[in-house]
């Protein structure tokens, strides 16, 4: 048989080691094509962690000290990113983690193969097709009059306390610059303000007694 160089059409394609099929339509669609390079980042970080033909999906884990080691040190970008994944549709909570146990996700690119014993929601809790949107806007391919825009992730700027509140801003609004920072209560409870000149000085003091000398000089 001769060869000329080119592939039969419909042939196998030579990839060395297991791999995962990735949907070319996924890989046009405006859904990809706006994501953040962070959220980008952090779907093939997840990927990473199946077998083939997504073996495994469900169980995946995206704990600072499994992502550490493929670079996320902010856990405030972490978590931005795995909040955009989720909000696109992308990846989908099957376990919801506590105090002593991580939590898990599936990429909803590929259905769920894994141990459902371990996992709060199984087969049925998302579908393949979630990530297209209605009538299927978000698989649409981006055009030069629609362009696609990247999502910005979005961090706190203020971290919270162990009492889940945030911290008060004490810097003065921009409109008014003159009002300065709000007043400060102590830890005991709110406390009067005293002004100085209700404060009475000494009776006798160091500025009184040459006073008083010259005073009875004088008499």
């Amino acid at each position: 048989m001769k060869d000329n160089g080119k592939r039969r059409k419909g042939g196998a394609v030579t990839v060395t080691g297991p791999w995962v099929p990735v949907p070319l339509q996924f890989l046009a669609s405006r859904t990809c094509a706006s994501l953040s390079p962070v959220a980008l980042k952090l779907l093939i970080d997840l990927c990473a962690q199946l077998g083939p033909n997504a073996n495994g999906n469900g169980d995946l884990s995206a704990a600072p000290s499994v992502m550490r080691a493929k670079g996320w040190t902010s856990n405030a970008t972490r978590k931005a990113a795995l909040d955009e994944l989720i909000a696109a549709k992308l990846v989908c909570v099957t376990r919801q983690g506590g105090r002593r146990q991580c939590s898990l996700y599936a990429v909803t690119l590929w259905p769920m193969a894994c141990d459902f014993d371990k996992l709060d929601h199984g087969p049925g809790a998302y579908s393949v097709h979630d990530w297209r949107g209605p009538r299927d806007e978000a698989a649409a391919r981006p055009t030069d009059e629609k362009p696609a825009t990247w999502a910005t992730p979005r961090k706190n700027s203020l971290p919270c306390p162990a009492t889940g509140q945030p911290h008060a801003v004490m810097t003065p609004p921009r409109g008014n610059l003159g009002q300065g920072a709000p007043p400060y209560d102590p830890a005991t409870g709110p406390m009067a303000q005293v002004s100085a000149s209700r404060v009475a000085p000494p009776r006798v003091t160091y500025l009184d007694m040459p006073s008083a000398v010259a005073t009875a000089a004088q008499v």
